[in-house]
């Protein structure tokens, strides 16, 4: 009873990661999950163009092009397969002229399910949750290269009542994963008007989610981005930034997944933001958009994909980021 038990909480998680993806052979794919609005207004890009705390979710050398900065990141529950919340934390800390460190922290609440051992006879109900903390390190090498790398780690959790209850203490089978992220990024030009950058993400051992034969590959992803930041004469106080990202997966190489994104920015206050995703983390192909505002020390970042991955009764997937400068 107890290992059924086990197995069938462990699959409702699983069952879970591949409804947010359409992947059934990777494991641990809460680490790409999107998050970070300013990145996902723009497409979801961010390979050569991640210039804030977004930087740690797409490639960690570009925490290097930005300062002393905290932000905390929400997104809203789209549909019945989507996680009840989704909150994240980030602090970015410059170690001028060594390089700068982050450290990050994302709460994942996957919501309960019911066990049962039959049509009509549940005995008890599991919550499932994931943690995922990490910390990043960049440097930058006569200012037009930067390279950086992030350690994390992804724990799952789930807590139970009813019958199950006899499983005892639920630490003890907390599935976890382990990965490393490595990213680089170079300016073309000597006026950083182009840069390049290059990133692989989530590079580690195999996700054991239920047992040794069972285990799943990580959600390995390679992916090369480039930005331009052209020069605005014409109007006084306006900035723009297009970017464009190839993503591929690592173990299998197969899959390629296009981002293009372009954003507006007038006096350094207001933004505007817009992008398409084809082929992204959950399969999906959207049009995104987001709107950005500063004032002060303050960045507010909300962003929206346009479609409803959801289907009837879903809703679209939103996003909001909140940055502190200090």
């Amino acid at each position: 009873m107890r290992r059924f038990l086990v197995c069938c909480a462990l699959l409702v998680s699983a069952r879970r990661a591949v409804a947010q993806t359409g992947v059934a052979n990777e494991g641990a794919l809460e680490l790409i999950r999107p998050i970070g609005a300013r990145s996902l207004g723009m497409g979801l890009v961010g390979t050569a163009s991640a210039f804030n705390t977004d930087a740690v979710w797409v490639n960690p050398a570009l925490i290097t092009r930005t300062g002393r900065e905290a932000s905390f990141d929400f997104r809203n529950q789209a549909n019945a397969a989507e996680a009840e919340s989704d909150v994240a934390g980030v602090l970015v800390w410059p170690f001028n002229p060594v390089g700068s460190v982050a450290v990050f922290a994302r709460y994942i609440n996957n919501g309960s399910q019911d066990v049962a051992l039959g049509p009509n006879n549940q005995v008890g109900t599991f919550t499932i949750t994931d943690l995922i903390i990490g910390a990043s390190l960049a440097t930058t090498f006569f200012d037009r290269l930067a390279v950086g790398f992030t350690a994390k780690q992804e724990r799952v959790n789930f807590s139970c009542t009813g019958e199950c209850t006899q499983l005892g203490d639920a630490s003890a089978r907390t599935p976890t994963a382990n990965a490393l992220d490595f990213g680089s990024q170079f300016f073309v030009t000597k006026d950083s008007s182009i840069s390049v950058g290059a990133a692989v993400m989530n590079i580690g051992p195999k996700f054991q989610l239920i047992d040794s034969p069972q285990a799943d590959p990580l959600p390995s992803r390679a992916s090369i981005g480039v930005q331009y930041t052209p020069k605005i004469t014409a109007v006084p106080g306006l900035d723009a930034h297009f970017a464009a990202d190839i993503v591929t997966r690592v173990s299998s190489g197969t899959g390629l997944g296009y981002r293009a994104g372009a954003e507006l920015s007038y006096l350094k206050r207001y933004q505007l933001r817009a992008g398409y995703i084809k082929s992204g983390p959950v399969g999906e192909d959207t049009p995104t958009i987001g709107l950005g505002l500063t004032s002060g020390k303050i960045h507010i970042d909300l962003s929206q994909m346009m479609t409803n991955l959801g289907g009837t009764g879903g809703s679209r997937p939103t996003f909001l980021t909140l940055r502190f400068d200090f």
